[in-house]
């Protein structure tokens, strides 16, 4: 994750959008994002109560910015909301793409590696 902020954080906006019920989770995870990524969000943090307004709340984001919806990267921990995200145009990548190394454990790629294993 943060080689794509830092790679993108460079030349792009980079926007958090989290999902948080609380004020004290939400200074929380403006402590979070401070402390690991520096100013890369500074003035766009911003928050949801639930995970269903993630997507529209990027199409709007969108709109602002005057791109479009496939000019987006959205990294999410939901796959609901990624789904949702791709059926908008959206860029989304669940975030066990970077836990995985980037490997999309599609099943040709199980298949192909568990082959190499016996």
């Amino acid at each position: 994750m943060q080689n794509l902020v830092n790679s993108y954080g460079k030349e792009k906006d980079l926007y958090a959008l989290t999902t948080e019920h609380s004020s004290f989770a939400l200074y929380d995870k403006i402590k979070f994002l401070n402390k690991y990524y520096g100013d890369s969000f500074e003035g766009r943090i911003h928050f949801v109560d639930k995970d269903c307004y993630k997507v529209p709340v990027l199409l709007e984001i969108a709109d602002y910015l005057g791109i479009e919806q496939s000019e987006i990267a959205f990294v999410e921990d939901t796959f609901k909301t990624c789904i949702e995200a791709c059926d908008k145009g959206i860029n989304a990548i669940h975030i066990s793409h970077f836990m995985t190394e980037g490997v999309v454990l599609t099943d040709e790629y199980k298949q192909s590696h568990s082959n190499k294993n016996k």
